[in-house]
């Protein structure tokens, strides 16, 4: 039940939407300027922020990140619903108090009466909360390791190369040191960088096709070695493939001591946050490793009715991201993971 002072306009509630209806909400008469400058604000026909996309679930919390619900959350809310201050829709998601799917004063009414009142919030224990829970979290693998992640779009990526040494249902994967024996595998296996362990923790591990092609799996339970489509929908959410690869490789240079890439690593900025380090690559033909500090390799899940192998390659010396296929099932190379 909502209880107000009925010297308020109607119409003002019916376009606040304030309330869910296990709610309750008292307006008290010591409210101040700020509750009169929404109000007053609330009886126009104000822009809306508009939502198309929702990826993170919307709850009232923390806006400005002092680690407490205050009105100056709502004051922020309330900006962004008549200026539109931030472009990016997981913002805009969280910011949606009343799920009504536009950023409006609605929500800063909302948000202000629960920070000096208190309410029933989902997700919210007592007067401070998060302001979104996100359905991208770390992700833990079957040996134990524990990957960041990062939301593109609608998609949750791993942060980091896979590392795994077992497959799903707990089999070993074989490490395969000698490189006669890495050229005539025709089963899934593993290798480290110059097989020297020092380097998993940076670039993680590389792996075989045939480990890809192996029904034991190799990602984490929820999430999957990303297929073609997958690799489509990151590059064209980043803007093509002439300009994703800069998006997603981390910045820096070994030459100017603030990075990992070889001099010039064109159009890094790594926006995306996916973080794309130059781990190299074994090669399939002689077992040799290649190419650290110069490319990343990423397989692309096996293309059904394809007799090639496929993956993404990005580059030091170019923005874009390249797609290569052919008789690379022997190569070394990193797995980035997607959640299903």
């Amino acid at each position: 039940m909502i209880q107000y002072n009925n010297q308020f306009n109607s119409r003002f509630w019916a376009t606040a939407d304030v309330l869910r209806a296990n709610s309750t909400l008292k307006l008290r008469g010591h409210s101040g300027f700020f509750l009169v400058f929404i109000l007053t604000a609330s009886l126009f026909i104000l822009p809306s922020v508009a939502i198309t996309e929702c990826t993170w679930s919307s709850l009232i919390g923390d806006v400005d990140g002092n680690e407490q619900i205050t009105p100056g959350d709502a004051l922020e809310i309330f900006w962004s619903s008549i200026n539109g201050s931030w472009t990016s829709m997981d913002n805009y998601c969280c910011l949606d108090a009343n799920r009504d799917e536009t950023v409006t004063p609605g929500d800063a009414l909302m948000v202000f009466w629960y920070s000096i009142y208190g309410g029933p919030v989902e997700g919210v224990t007592g007067n401070v909360g998060e302001l979104c829970i996100s359905d991208c979290e770390t992700v833990t693998d079957i040996d134990g390791n524990e990957y960041q992640t990062v939301m593109i779009g609608e998609q949750c990526w791993m942060a980091e190369n896979l590392k795994v040494t077992h497959y799903r249902n707990g089999d070993p994967i074989p490490n395969v040191i000698d490189n006669t024996e890495w050229v005539n595998l025709s089963t899934g296996a593993y290798c480290t960088y110059d097989n020297d362990s020092t380097n998993v923790t940076i670039y993680g591990r590389l792996y075989n096709w045939y480990a890809l092609d192996d029904d034991r799996n190799i990602a984490p339970e929820g999430w999957h070695v990303p297929t073609m489509d997958d690799w489509g929908t990151l590059k064209n959410y980043l803007g093509g493939f002439s300009v994703a690869g800069g998006k997603m490789k981390a910045t820096g240079t070994i030459e100017g001591e603030d990075g990992l890439w070889r001099s010039p690593n064109t159009g890094a900025t790594n926006e995306s946050g996916f973080t794309g380090l130059p781990g190299g690559f074994r090669s399939g033909s002689i077992g040799s490793f290649q190419k650290m500090g110069e490319s990343a390799w990423f397989w692309i899940s096996p293309v059904e009715g394809s007799e090639h192998a496929h993956f993404n390659h990005l580059r030091y010396n170019y923005e874009s991201i390249s797609q290569q296929y052919g008789d690379y099932k022997n190569y070394g190379i990193s797995v980035r993971c997607v959640k299903d």
